[in-house]
């Protein structure tokens, strides 16, 4: 029998990556990040992260700046926090079934040969940021990613759900591995 993808004992939430990100994000980073967006509305941008940061509901109403341009942008981005915080505001704020398409349109591109989609590219970027930063930013990460996963296929594609669990699985056992190596 195979074990399951994610240890009963963890928790299934946005919370211990959003604390974390609370924890390592300068005010100078928050203000890069909203700033990608051209500068437009940059300062209600930033306020309206930070709300987020600090478990306020989604900060981002009536003005023109675009958080998910500004953290689509992110992922481009040197810094792996940066990175980070992008997949957790786009998993968090963009998961739901009204805006479940902004997910499902991101692409990333690993190699010549190997591509991955929505959800997918999602984890994909989180996992290779969380490789950068170490055991502590895996150890917040993985719930996220168990909160990620029963979402993945909110939207029909040719692949089922089940043939998305050994993307998973391989992502899940390298962070793990990670995880346990220290911190």
């Amino acid at each position: 029998m195979d074990e399951p993808l994610f240890s009963p004992h963890r928790p299934v939430s946005t919370e211990p990556l959003r604390m974390y990100l609370a924890k390592h994000l300068s005010a100078e980073d928050i203000d890069w990040i909203a700033g990608a967006d051209y500068g437009r509305a940059q300062a209600e941008l930033a306020a309206g992260f930070r709300s987020e940061l600090a478990g306020g509901p989604y900060g981002h109403m009536e003005h023109e700046g675009n958080a998910y341009e500004c953290c689509t942008l992110m992922f481009f981005s040197a810094k792996p926090l940066h990175r980070l915080f992008a997949a957790w505001w786009i998993g968090t704020f963009c998961s739901d079934e009204r805006n479940v398409v902004l997910i499902e349109n991101m692409s990333t591109h690993v190699d010549r040969y190997v591509s991955y989609w929505g959800f997918r590219a999602l984890v994909w970027e989180l996992a290779a940021a969380c490789r950068e930063l170490g055991p502590a930013a895996v150890h917040a990460s993985l719930p996220f990613i168990a909160y990620l996963y029963p979402l993945d296929g909110m939207i029909e594609d040719p692949m089922t759900h089940e043939n998305k669990l050994p993307f998973y699985r391989k992502i899940v056992r390298r962070l793990a591995a990670i995880e346990s190596k220290g911190g």
